[in-house]
């Protein structure tokens, strides 16, 4: 149904499988403790990104500075042909490439934390409403159809 998702930012790779978010009655126990797992992680991977993101955008900064106060120093002419030249430099051009990938990276893993999270609350809802479904079953209901069931001999099953 869904795609998996690659993410790549610094020397990380990581995979999103959107099946990690599905559950269902039988399973939902496992998936809290699933989603749980989760958030953790892909929180933590969210950090990193951002910490990237910031270096990324620091060392583009100073680069650019450094580049822009060479040119100037040379006298290359007006701040804005200064402008165009540091920016027409190969590694000013690679880094702000880098910096283009790392932010969507980030959005990413915040649009996953944002889905991880809606699963969380569907998760505590249906239990809730499983929980309340189960009420309304009287336990001497219960108790009697237990009984018929081991007085069919079924008790081993």
């Amino acid at each position: 149904m869904f795609d998996l998702v690659k993410i790549k930012f610094a020397d990380e790779e990581m995979t999103i499988d959107p099946k990690e978010l599905s559950f269902n009655e039988n399973n939902i126990g496992e998936a809290m403790e699933r989603i749980g797992n989760l958030t953790s992680y892909y929180g933590q991977s969210f950090a990193k990104a951002e910490y990237w993101l910031e270096l990324l955008e620091k060392r583009y900064d100073d680069k650019y500075m450094a580049a822009f106060a060479k040119f100037k120093n040379d006298g290359a002419g007006s701040d804005k042909l200064c402008d165009a030249m540091v920016k027409s430099l190969p590694e000013i051009i690679e880094l702000g490439d880098e910096i283009v990938n790392a932010k969507f990276a980030k959005v990413q893993l915040q649009q996953y934390l944002k889905a991880v999270d809606r699963t969380h609350s569907s998760l505590i809802s249906r239990s809730y409403t499983l929980r309340k479904e189960m009420d309304k079953f009287p336990t001497s209901n219960l108790t009697s159809i237990l009984n018929e069931f081991e007085k069919e001999g079924h008790e081993n099953e």
